[in-house]
């Protein structure tokens, strides 16, 4: 018990600090995550897995993924990718799935916050998505959590994406 309370305590203490650094020069960004998170490199995106909490018996680890997608030829602007998504999410999760659409600036871009709602492997999973496009590519940050973790979360995801940035 004793151990698994300061196992909380250092995740609480440590979650603000981003003391990593991932870059990925192929395909121009770099971004900031906390040591205590997990690294995982995909063919199509990379992710980054908090640990699971064993005070609350956490069963789902918080996720942060990033994909970079290059336009096509049917989704070219910031516009068409949005309604796409929109139509993808209600076509899987129902138009009941969105909470919260937002337009937003990333890093001097206009951009786009969904939040919404989903049933994953009977488990209720809360996502916040942000997205902008830099020249012919599409850059999409996705955070997923419990409903119960997910304010408890939100603030080092938030500060995940904030540090996302792109290469010179």
């Amino acid at each position: 018990m004793f151990a698994e309370i300061l196992f909380s305590l250092s995740i609480a203490s440590t979650q603000p600090d981003l003391s990593e650094q991932y870059t990925d020069s192929t395909k121009n960004y770099r971004i900031s995550y906390p040591a205590i998170w997990t690294l995982n490199k995909g063919k199509e995106s990379i992710s980054f897995t908090a640990p699971l909490d064993p005070v609350i018996k956490d069963e789902f680890q918080e996720v942060l993924f990033v994909h970079v997608q290059k336009q096509d030829s049917n989704v070219r602007t910031l516009e068409a990718y949005e309604q796409k998504s929109l139509k993808d999410i209600r076509s899987v999760m129902g138009d009941t799935a969105l909470i919260e659409i937002r337009s937003i600036n990333i890093l001097g871009r206009p951009g786009k916050e969904f939040l919404y709602e989903m049933l994953y492997k009977n488990t209720v999973i809360k996502i916040k998505q942000r997205f902008f496009k830099h020249d012919q590519v599409f850059y999409l940050l996705t955070f997923t959590s419990t409903p119960a973790e997910y304010e408890q979360n939100r603030a080092i995801a938030d500060e995940m994406m904030q540090s996302f940035s792109l290469l010179e």
